[in-house]
């Protein structure tokens, strides 16, 4: 029985072996097809332009319109201070039930060599000028953080009163939560932070142009319920513009839509 045995494992093993060749050798095309597109290697070209994908000035303004279509989804991890503690808690919820459009508009402020808990190379502080959907509802300040370090990567970081609804009632010092936007690397690349996955999917056309596209996914909560659900967050970046287009599904349904109404450089006042 021992040499059938032995002839079972090879033929188990060959057989697996050609499986997993075979998947790579298409995985390999994929990719080979991806970084030999002519769009794929003038983005390689421009590396030093990857960050005008993100632009951050101070003479840049922001308008957002907001489709609600059904119940968006919100996650964050928010960090309150406690000594020299750091107590921080899973926050998921919905907006709002009501299906209308919202507008959104902020702009640069100022600089800010320290971005809430963050001292990252390059950081901004927002001015929120209208938030009719509530984004940044009991914000203190809003910040977006650089990294120019790391993968350019770039979050945005909302600091909270210390008294804000929710907050651990010895707290004195404020809470924040920090959330990861954009990031250069590879396409097919990942970060995470707790339940908060964004995978950079690649360069693209979008809306005529070309576009990063990035996919944040969010896992489900331990308990039931709506709020608990896992939901997924397409958006896509164009060159001196920033984010353009972002949408949330929860359940293959969608259930919000950012859209740029309106971009003004120069003077905005």
């Amino acid at each position: 029985m021992r040499p059938l045995r032995k002839s079972l494992y090879f033929l188990l093993f060959a057989i697996s072996f050609f499986v997993c060749s075979d998947n790579d050798v298409k995985e390999r095309e994929k990719i080979e097809q991806i970084t030999t597109s002519q769009a794929y290697k003038d983005f390689i070209s421009q590396q030093e332009s990857y960050k005008d994908f993100f632009p951050f000035k101070l003479d840049i303004r922001w308008t957002y319109e907001i489709i609600v279509k059904n119940q968006p989804l919100f996650y964050h991890i928010e960090s309150w201070p406690l000594g020299d503690n750091v107590f921080s808690y899973d926050i998921r919820g919905t907006y709002t039930k009501e299906k209308k459009t919202y507008l959104l508009i902020f702009e640069v402020e100022k600089t800010a060599a320290k971005q809430g808990p963050l001292e990252y190379p390059q950081g901004v502080k927002l001015s929120v000028i209208k938030d009719e959907l509530g984004i940044f509802k009991y914000a203190k300040e809003v910040y977006w953080a650089i990294n120019t370090y790391s993968r350019n990567a770039a979050h945005v970081v909302i600091t909270y009163p210390p008294h804000m609804p929710g907050a651990p009632v010895q707290n004195v010092r404020g809470g924040y939560y920090i959330q990861l936007l954009f990031f250069i690397a590879k396409p097919g690349s990942v970060l995470s932070l707790g339940e908060d996955e964004l995978l950079f999917v690649g360069l693209e056309p979008f809306q005529d142009q070309l576009a990063l596209h990035f996919k944040r996914t969010v896992s489900s909560g331990e308990d039931k319920g709506y709020i608990q659900h896992s939901f997924i967050e397409d958006s896509w970046y164009q060159k001196g513009k920033g984010l353009v287009y972002l949408e949330q599904k929860v359940d293959d349904i969608t259930t919000m839509i950012f859209r740029l109404k309106d971009l003004k450089k120069g003077d905005v006042q």
